[in-house]
């Protein structure tokens, strides 16, 4: 799941999904789709002052993890989830520009694939109406 593949390789989305959309990939790791159960976990780990780039590295994070891994992101435990999130994007060299744009990219492409399939228009400024 977490085999990491060259560093420099595009980002391309793979085929339909049967839980929701599509796969992506970010850093060489093949992400989980971005289904409602993880949608529902950004929603209660976000907080109001929340970066855009954050929110994406938020974002991706959250499609690495478990049904049950999210789920345990409630209360105080939200807030240590968003540390692991940011330690783990850390690690994955996020602190480079390339990097930086990858991860917004990708996730920009998984707002677009779920606008696409609820067809409303994408939040890419990270604000969580989906009114963009």
């Amino acid at each position: 799941m977490n085999d990491l593949t060259d560093d420099n390789a595009p980002s391309t989305p793979a085929p339909i999904s049967q839980d929701m959309g599509r796969v992506f990939t970010f850093a060489g790791i093949t992400l989980k789709p971005f289904s409602f159960n993880r949608r529902v976990t950004f929603f209660r780990v976000r907080t109001d002052d929340i970066s855009v780039i954050e929110s994406a590295i938020l974002k991706l994070f959250i499609c690495t993890q478990s049904p049950a891994q999210c789920d345990s992101a409630r209360g105080d435990a939200a807030s240590a989830f968003r540390v692991k999130a940011m330690q783990w994007a850390e690690s994955l060299g996020i602190d480079s520009a390339a990097r930086a744009k990858e991860a917004m990219e990708v996730s920009d492409a998984i707002d677009k694939d779920l606008a696409d399939a609820l067809s409303v228009e994408p939040d890419t400024k990270g604000s969580g109406s989906g009114n963009g």
